[in-house]
Parts: C-alpha cells; sequence; structure tokens
C-alpha cells in the first residue's frame, strides 16, 4: 500500500509542477516531482541505447558529473 500512497502522491505531483507552469507534463516535471517526494537533492533521468551507452535527459538539483558510467 506505502508504494501505491507514494505513486499517487507523485503522479500527483508531476501534474501540480506542470499546471503551475501551464505546460503540458514533461520530463522536467517528472523529475522534479520526484526530487521533491522522495526529498531527494538531485535526480537524473538517463536514456541507455542498445550498446549500453547512456546519455542524461534531465538533470534537476545541482550539478552532477554525467560523464560517469551508467553501470
Amino acid at each position: 500500500m506505502a508504494a501505491v500512497d507514494r505513486a499517487i502522491r507523485v503522479s500527483a505531483a508531476i501534474n501540480e509542477a506542470a499546471s503551475a507552469e501551464g505546460a503540458q507534463v514533461a520530463v522536467r516535471h517528472v523529475c522534479l516531482a520526484c526530487a521533491a517526494a522522495m526529498r531527494a537533492s538531485a535526480v537524473v533521468l538517463y536514456l541507455i541505447g542498445d550498446l549500453g551507452l547512456c546519455e542524461p535527459l534531465c538533470v534537476v538539483g545541482p550539478p552532477v558529473n554525467t560523464s560517469r558510467s551508467c553501470r
């Protein structure tokens, strides 16, 4: 049940972040909401390709060293 409650809270926070800007939900809103809901200092969303190479799609929070491997 805690996981379901957390998912509902995060989903609502994502929608609120986008709504506050008058925008449609974007990856940045997801990262912002997750950082707030999880009380994280930073959130990074990576895209990992077929070859295992990763590319940061969105970074929220202090600067992050994105040159490190995702694995």
